[in-house]
């Protein structure tokens, strides 16, 4: 498999968590800022889950640069973090939701 394939298939992947992320977003009652603040814990959820796969996805790119063969390791490890990745908003969530 060429590395090119496998960059734009991390690109989708994570495009797609970050899509879901949006959709996962609570809205608010009513048009006020209080019932935004109301939903702190998910918008904090959202802002640290978004930045942190931001951050994950220059990486990725950094290390792409690098490599030269892709072998099934790599891939399988390539399959493995985003299997992690997917359920880090929800962690997250459970996290922000008793210490804040």
């Amino acid at each position: 498999m060429k590395k090119g394939r496998v960059a734009a298939f991390t690109d989708a992947v994570l495009a797609i968590i970050m899509t879901i992320l949006v959709l996962e977003l609570e809205k608010p009652s009513t048009p006020a800022l209080s019932a935004v603040w109301e939903l702190k814990h998910s918008f904090f959820s959202y802002t640290l889950s978004f930045f942190w796969l931001g951050s994950m996805w220059v990486n990725i790119h950094n290390e792409w640069e690098r490599i030269e063969k892709i072998s099934a390791k790599t891939r399988e490890f390539d399959c493995l973090q985003f299997k992690q990745t997917s359920r880090l908003y929800t962690l997250i969530q459970i996290y922000t939701a008793e210490t804040l």
